[in-house]
């Protein structure tokens, strides 16, 4: 096993092709290729400077961006600069890795983290492959019904590379791949319309997969045909939800506000690129922010213990408040919010925190799937014994067949793209079933959706 230099100062540089192999680098550079289990020429084995050459390529783009990787005792941190080659004969990216840092890795830590992630995975998996080392299947199981091809092609495929029987979107085919490139690598399975994501845990404590591999296929969208949204939540999730969510709240907060921190220069200048890798990492924290808080929510609402606090709430002052909210994200798709006028009031009883949440959920869907630079209209109006609020974009509309399952638990009607769990739509109408309202869609095919909350009128 080689060792990565832990403090070099000279930058270090290599080359890659169109098939985002590394075909030329300098020891440095060759050294860390190794020590993540590459080989030269080969692809270019770092996972997160993969994703990036491969952004650069494809896009044509000159960028210098910081990456992570991680070896069996080392995880290196730096800042690599990409530059796309202008050569017709070698379409790939000239990779120089400017600054980096490298740590040992907690050996002890290491291995609870990787032994509570890989239990995390195997309770989520819908298929499991035992593999020896070489990646060749030993054994199967699965489950699901849109499953039982791939398990048939595995099961005669015994002693065979798994990579033989998944179609990998990455374009890796067949040839050799070290597992740390395909673990997370999503594929396609013969029999199923489901995206899935493998997992390798490998087995050895030596030396990771001296004894083989565990492989977790896990799909990425639920099986709707079969999904039962009473049924009994897995054990460990529920060990998950209870004792690992709230203890995120601290230090994801934090994250944010040190990246804020650099973001605005307060402990000293930074260059503008630093800036910008600030701001990034906020917006991350935040994504990871409201799918905690969407957790959180789901575990309360199904477990019947919701806690609100109940009373009068402006309908009319909480539509400008979600607006105000979301100028920025209107601003980016050039959508113009139009909310009712300042003399509007309308007072309905609920949970004020939960109104807004239900309405930041449908104004954020209408800026997000609708038009850009288009109207999404915020109304309220009185209905029969209660107030409601409107949202209402100018979209191509939604089937009568997708509006029948929209409101369903992990729903997201087939968007691949989605950032969410599928649960913002689910826990809006849970929410306003619970103070006494209700929630629906009014939607038409090439005419727009609105989506309307009624609450009963303040008393």
């Amino acid at each position: 096993m080689t060792r990565f230099p832990q403090d070099e100062q000279a930058a270090a540089q290599g080359l890659s092709d169109a098939d985002d192999r590394l075909i030329r680098a300098d020891q440095v550079l060759l050294t860390l290729q190794q020590d993540c289990g590459g080989t030269m020429p080969g692809t270019i084995a770092i996972p997160e400077l993969l994703s990036l050459v491969r952004r650069a390529r494809a896009g044509g783009l000159r960028m210098t961006r910081p990456f992570t990787a991680l070896t069996n005792a080392t995880k290196i941190t730096g800042l690599v600069e990409l530059a796309p080659s202008t050569d017709p004969k070698n379409t790939g990216c000239a990779i120089r890795l400017l600054t980096w840092q490298a740590q040992p890795r907690d050996k002890q830590e290491l291995a609870h983290t990787e032994d509570k992630g890989a239990r995390i995975k195997r309770q989520l998996a819908e298929m499991t492959v035992r593999l020896d080392p070489a990646q060749n299947i030993i054994s199967v199981e699965a489950g699901s019904s849109d499953l039982e091809l791939v398990k048939r092609d595995f099961t005669d495929g015994l002693g065979q590379p798994w990579t033989r029987f998944v179609t990998l979107d990455d374009g890796m085919g067949l040839q050799p791949v070290h597992w740390r490139l395909l673990d997370g690598a999503t594929c396609r399975l013969k029999g199923s319309n489901r995206t899935w994501q493998a997992h390798l845990d490998p087995i050895g404590n030596d030396e990771y997969g001296a004894g083989g591999f565990n492989l977790s296929l896990v799909a990425l969208t639920p099986l709707t045909a079969t999904a039962n949204p009473s049924a009994e939540e897995p054990a460990l999730l529920q060990e998950v939800a209870t004792s690992l969510l709230p203890s995120l709240h601290g230090p994801v907060s934090r994250i944010i506000e040190n990246a804020g921190s650099i973001k605005r220069r307060l402990a000293g200048p930074v260059s503008e690129e630093y800036s910008d890798y600030a701001a990034d990492i906020i917006a991350a924290g935040r994504h990871l922010q409201m799918l905690v808080g969407d957790l959180e929510d789901l575990q309360q609402i199904d477990a019947d213990q919701l806690a609100l606090n109940i009373g009068n709430v402006d309908l009319a002052d909480t539509a400008r408040t979600a607006a105000r909210l979301l100028s920025g994200q209107a601003r980016e798709r050039g959508v113009n919010i139009v909310t009712p006028s300042a003399d509007k009031q309308l007072c309905v009883r609920g949970d004020q925190r939960r109104v807004l949440q239900v309405l930041l959920n449908l104004l954020s869907n209408a800026i997000k799937y609708g038009p850009a630079s288009a109207d999404v209209r915020i109304q309220i109006d009185c209905t029969d014994g209660g107030g409601a609020i409107s949202v209402t974009d100018q979209g191509a509309g939604i089937s009568p067949e997708e509006q029948q399952q929209i409101f369903g638990k992990y729903e997201r009607l087939g968007r691949t793209d989605a950032q969410g769990l599928g649960l913002g739509l689910y826990i809006a109408q849970r929410l306003a079933q619970a103070m006494q309202g209700k929630l629906w869609i009014d939607s038409t095919p090439d005419a727009g959706t609105r989506f309307v909350m009624a609450l009963p009128l303040a008393e």
